[in-house]
């Protein structure tokens, strides 16, 4: 899977430009900016989706794709780009509130940056690759994730969320969904503390791990091979897996 993901990232980001998809307004942005490996990056998005990999590279690649079909908010809706020492902030300057304005991000990161933060409110995140510390976040869309991290947070509203690691677990993290699942597969030499519990679904763990009924939902607790990190999992509605790979 995680190869069929990263060809599909591929001939997304060449070929972007020519795509058309109906909108009365839509132009392509493409920015570039020469990085070291002690860098940060944040995006903030409003509408859209959030596609993120990684490749061997000193640049942050970035096209963008904004629609919309009303004049006026495509105008003044802006991607907003700051650089300063060690970091790179992308925002969305609108008027307001107005998200009447999309934009769809697919971006190519250096390998093993410090830290990764992607956020949008209506929208998917994917992300593959190898990073460092990592955060992803939206409201309404699910997330995924294929590959290396440290220490990471991962958390939707509405939405599912996979996590599948490709090496043994190296940093903590936190896993939250409100209306989802939540699916992790680990390296059967992880290390850690699992922490997770959800209202609504059930919970399955291929660690040896067992389920604990409570009054309202279930929870799952336990130390794997020494317990080095802290993994916390939660959902409402949904249910979670801690698999191992």
């Amino acid at each position: 899977m995680k190869t069929k993901l990263l060809i599909v990232f591929i001939i997304i980001f060449l070929t972007l430009p020519i795509f058309t998809f109906g909108y009365k307004y839509e132009k392509t942005i493409d920015k570039s900016f020469v990085v070291d490996s002690n860098f940060d990056f944040e995006l903030k998005n409003c509408n859209g989706n959030i596609d993120v990999a990684t490749y061997k590279g000193n640049k942050i690649l970035i096209k963008i794709r904004k629609y919309s079909n009303s004049s006026g908010s495509f105008e003044k809706t802006k991607v907003i780009f700051k650089k300063s020492d060690g970091k790179l902030k992308v925002s969305i300057k609108r008027p307001g509130n107005n998200c009447r304005t999309s934009f769809e991000f697919y971006i190519k990161l250096p390998r093993n940056l410090s830290l990764t933060v992607v956020e949008t409110i209506n929208g998917r995140i994917g992300a593959d690759g190898i990073f460092g510390d990592f955060s992803a976040k939206t409201v309404n869309g699910r997330l995924s994730f294929e590959g290396v991290l440290d220490d990471a947070k991962f958390a939707t509203v509405n939405g599912s969320i996979g996590v599948y690691l490709d090496k043994p677990l190296s940093g903590d993290l936190s896993i939250r969904s409100v209306n989802g699942s939540v699916k992790l597969e680990l390296d059967k030499n992880s290390s850690f503390f699992l922490s997770s519990k959800t209202t609504n679904g059930s919970i399955k763990s291929d660690f040896g791990l067992h389920r604990t009924k409570r009054f309202i939902g279930s929870k799952m607790d336990g130390v794997v091979n020494d317990g080095k990190f802290d993994i916390k999992i939660q959902t409402v509605n949904g249910s979670v897996k801690v698999l191992e790979d």
